[in-house]
Parts: structure tokens; C-alpha cells; sequence
């Protein structure tokens, strides 16, 4: 590999990755790379944490202004849900890019989606694919495409 070829790869930041997995919304097939998918990772947990700290906070403030033993439990549900509808909207919104995404990362390393059925597997599949998601791309092309961290190389 030559210089050329090694500098023209930048890897992806938290913003150009986000655009390009939800311009990639539904896409299952092609390749990620490792920081397009950490960085999606990344700014994942960080909204979802955020939205969560949202939520804590306005059930902290809807029980400090009214005992929860005076509100009914349907009142008590409705608020609730009220406070949970934006952490529900965003997951429902990013669980298929997510899928995506992690999919097209397995491709990176060679190995197929079939893999994100290890999600089903308790504790040892997460760890599993946790490890293949750290993998370096494969070099190269493979049976999904060209590696866009190598390209150029056969």
C-alpha cells in the first residue's frame, strides 16, 4: 500500500458518521467501518442518556409537586409515559439503522448479519459481537463490497 492510498482514508468523526448511517437507514448490505460504527455508538448513548437524565428529572419534579400516594395509579401511568414518550420515539427511530449499521460492520470483518442473531443469545452474544465490532476491516474486497478504510487493494 502506498502513501497515497493510506492518508486518502480519514475515518469518520460523530457527525459524518451519524449522516451516514441514517443516510443509510434500512441498508443491510455493504460494509462500516469501525469508527463510522463506534462514533454511531457513541453519539447513541449519549442521546439516550440524555434522554433518560430528562426523564428521571421530570419524574423527580412530577413526584416532588404531587405525593405519589394522592395520584391515582392511572394519573400516576399517564405521567409516566408522558415523561418516557421521547426515549421511546428515539429507539423505535434508531433501532433499524442500528441494526443496519452493526450489520454492515460485521461485513467489514467478513462475516455475515445471520451474526446479529447472537443479540438473541443472553450475555455471551452481546460479548461476542462486542468483539467482532472491535475487529480491524478486512483489507481489501470482499464477498460485500470494497473496504473504504483499503481500498484499492484486491
Amino acid at each position: 500500500m502506498n502513501a497515497t492510498q493510506a492518508s486518502a482514508f480519514k475515518g469518520y468523526n460523530l457527525l459524518t458518521a451519524a449522516k451516514s448511517v441514517i443516510s443509510k437507514y434500512a441498508v443491510f448490505s455493504g460494509r462500516a467501518t469501525r469508527s463510522e460504527y463506534w462514533y454511531w455508538v457513541l453519539g447513541q448513548t449519549a442521546i439516550l442518556l440524555l434522554l433518560d437524565m430528562a426523564f428521571t428529572i421530570f419524574m423527580i419534579i412530577l413526584f416532588a409537586c404531587h405525593h405519589p400516594q394522592q395520584m391515582s395509579s392511572t394519573e400516576t401511568f399517564t405521567y409516566g409515559m408522558a415523561g418516557a414518550v421521547p426515549l421511546l420515539l428515539w429507539s423505535l427511530f434508531t433501532v433499524i439503522p442500528s441494526l443496519a449499521v452493526t450489520c454492515r460492520r460485521l461485513h467489514d470483518t467478513n462475516k455475515g448479519g445471520i451474526m446479529l442473531l447472537l443479540y438473541l443469545v443472553p450475555l455471551i452474544g452481546s460479548i461476542i459481537l462486542l468483539i467482532y465490532c472491535c475487529e480491524d476491516s478486512q483489507r481489501g474486497t470482499n464477498q460485500y463490497g470494497p473496504s473504504e478504510k483499503y481500498p484499492g487493494l484486491p
